[in-house]
């Protein structure tokens, strides 16, 4: 069984909380693979010349994932915009305030799981049902 052989086997995509489309800070959604969070907020800030305390986001996403998340740049006029392959980032709206830690609804997780085996398969059933929940562990990301 393998878990997580590439980026796009495991997919993270952060609920947010609403906006209030007014307000100092514009909000960003960022879509990124191979970069943790605050190296790919690093190489926005380089990118476009922005203090680093201007970015906020709401929670650390997992390098070894493909990961969207939403940030927040204070007194920027949403015109920013990245599109490679690793980093995409575009415009959603303003708001009122920074994002911070926390500040999500939640996160949606899409796990791959390679060259399962009947018998590992079967396991797994058995084991976890619709109802079961996995701790929230953080680790390296």
């Amino acid at each position: 069984m393998l878990i997580k052989s590439i980026p796009e086997d495991f997919i993270v995509e952060e609920i947010p909380i609403e906006f209030s489309d007014k307000g100092d800070y514009s909000i960003y959604k960022l879509t990124k693979k191979d970069f943790n969070t605050e190296s790919a907020v690093e190489h926005i800030c380089n990118k476009f010349n922005i203090p680093r305390k201007n970015i906020k986001y709401a929670g650390s996403k997992d390098r070894h994932a493909l990961t969207t998340q939403f940030i927040s740049i204070f007194k920027d006029k949403g015109n920013l915009k990245i599109d490679t392959d690793n980093i995409k980032l575009g415009f959603i709206s303003f708001h009122n305030e920074p994002l911070s830690l926390g500040s999500l609804k939640g996160n949606k997780f899409i796990i791959k799981i390679r060259d399962l085996s009947e018998e590992e398969l079967n396991n797994f059933k058995t084991r976890f049902s619709d109802d079961y929940v996995f701790p929230n562990y953080f680790d390296d990301q």
